[in-house]
C-alpha cells in the first residue's frame, strides 16, 4: 500500500484479528481529564479521509492505543492540540519515521517503526505505527485544566 511519503506492507486481516481483541482503548483505561475530554468527543475527531485509511490497515478507530494532550491551545477557538496513535500488523517498506502529513485540514498523519504501548493482542507479529495529529474542543462538565 502506498499513502502520501510512505510505502507499507499491511496484513489488514492480521490487524483486524487483534482489534477484535482489544476490549478498552488506551484513553478509556485513564479517568485523566484530557483523555475523560477526547473520549467525549471521539466520534467527531476523525475525518471520513481518515477513517478509510484505517480501515485500508485493518485498525478499528474506537481503540487508539493512547492519545496525548500537548497543552496548546489554539487562541481563536480554545481547541486543544491532541496527537495518538494506532498499531496495525506490518512495516513501513519506505518514507520518513515519524514525520507527520496533512490528511485533510486540521488532521495530519505520519508512520513509525518506533511503536510504544503495543497490546498483547499484537504479541508476535510485526508492528507499525500510524500517529495523528489534531485540535479538539473541551467539551466536560468541569474547567479544562490549563
Amino acid at each position: 500500500m502506498t499513502f502520501g511519503l510512505w510505502r507499507i506492507a499491511v496484513d489488514r486481516a492480521a490487524t483486524e484479528r487483534a482489534y477484535a481483541n482489544i476490549s478498552v482503548a488506551g484513553p478509556d483505561r485513564c479517568d485523566c481529564a484530557y483523555c475523560r475530554n477526547f473520549a467525549a468527543v471521539r466520534d467527531r475527531v476523525y475525518p471520513p479521509e481518515a477513517l478509510d485509511l484505517f480501515a485500508r490497515l485493518g485498525i478499528n478507530a474506537r481503540y487508539e492505543a493512547e492519545v496525548v494532550d500537548y497543552h496548546t491551545v489554539t487562541p481563536d477557538d480554545h481547541r486543544r492540540l491532541i496527537g495518538g496513535w494506532f498499531h496495525f500488523v506490518g512495516t513501513i517498506e519506505e518514507g520518513p519515521d515519524g514525520v507527520y502529513e496533512p490528511l485533510v485540514v486540521g488532521f495530519d498523519v505520519g508512520f513509525t517503526r518506533r511503536v510504544g504501548l503495543v497490546e498483547q493482542a499484537f504479541a508476535g507479529q510485526q508492528v507499525a505505527q500510524v500517529e495523528f495529529l489534531t485540535h479538539v474542543s473541551w467539551v466536560l462538565d468541569e474547567p479544562d485544566p490549563d
